[in-house]
């Protein structure tokens, strides 16, 4: 049996990801994780819908707003839309992993959709290989017909 961790905003995907995940007959617990960011804060409104919709599913939530400041101070190069959005999902990615391991967990899902933020298959993939879990990041959302 195994332990996902989702990758939780509260958003419609990552409500139905993390359904999914908790319907899923190989798996034997949920664990959701919220980011709390300038552009994510954690409110009552998440923690009552996880309430309601996962009642005694674990939730955690971590700032990020230190290394979004480190984003915004940095002048190494000029700002790009396309670098921004990977640096913060390989952010996410990796902090994802790293509280993942720490709850033995086995897979991370997401509720990512192929196309979005400005990110394709071989993005994901490659911080996926970065942080050393490839094959063990889910995204059911990102099915092709």
């Amino acid at each position: 049996m195994a332990k996902v961790l989702v990758l939780f905003s509260g958003s419609l995907a990552s409500r139905v990801a993390g359904t999914l995940a908790q319907r899923h007959p190989a798996v034997s617990s949920v664990q959701l994780l919220h980011f709390r960011s300038p552009f994510a804060a954690e409110t009552e409104e998440l923690r009552d819908l996880v309430r309601e919709e996962w009642s005694g599913t674990v939730l955690r939530t971590q700032s990020l707003k230190r290394e979004y400041r480190r984003f915004v101070e940095s002048d190494a190069e000029p700002f790009s839309l396309r670098q921004a959005c990977i640096q913060c999902r390989a952010l996410l990615v990796a902090r994802s992993v790293r509280y993942m391991e720490r709850v033995g967990g086995d897979f991370l899902l997401t509720g990512e959709r192929l196309g979005r933020h400005g990110l394709g298959c071989e993005e994901m993939d490659w911080l996926a290989d970065r942080c050393g879990v490839r094959g063990r990041i889910l995204r059911p959302l990102c099915f092709r017909a």
